[in-house]
């Protein structure tokens, strides 16, 4: 299976300096009725880990906070409805944390500790998880 256009853009985002998560969801903006501005923006705080803390993978979180948005509601969901959308999510992280060994992203970096310095960022495998998580999103979604 070849790259698709929004795995392409979202891995193109982190190339230019934005962090996973931002990539992933610029790469949705337009389906989430989102500016690319605006997706940016939402993603900011929740690179390296969240927060640089090295705990989730940014790019998984990304889709996942695109699935929401997408698939959300605006008021309480009822309990069957916040079900739903987090089986949907596990449709994403599930096959991710089988086929990369792991979620978070000090293990897919392979530190030993959060204060570890990061692999320089061409050593990292960023590029290909930002991939997988968007082509796991696009599957979820059915685009």
């Amino acid at each position: 299976m070849g790259c698709t256009e929004r795995a392409r853009r979202a891995v193109d985002c982190h190339r230019q300096g934005y962090n996973c998560a931002q990539g992933v969801l610029i790469a949705f903006a337009a389906d989430m009725g989102l500016t690319e501005g605006q997706a940016a923006r939402l993603g900011m705080g929740l690179g390296g880990g969240v927060g640089q803390m090295r705990e989730a993978c940014g790019a998984v979180v990304g889709a996942s906070v695109a699935l929401g948005w997408i698939r959300g509601v605006e008021s309480a969901p009822s309990p069957e409805r916040k079900m739903e959308v987090y089986a949907a999510v596990r449709r994403i992280g599930e096959p991710f944390e089988r086929e990369e060994g792991a979620l978070d992203c000090m293990r897919l970096l392979g530190l030993s500790s959060r204060g570890d310095p990061p692999p320089p960022i061409e050593e990292r495998p960023c590029d290909r998880l930002i991939e997988r998580a968007v082509t796991l999103l696009e599957a979820e979604l059915g685009l």
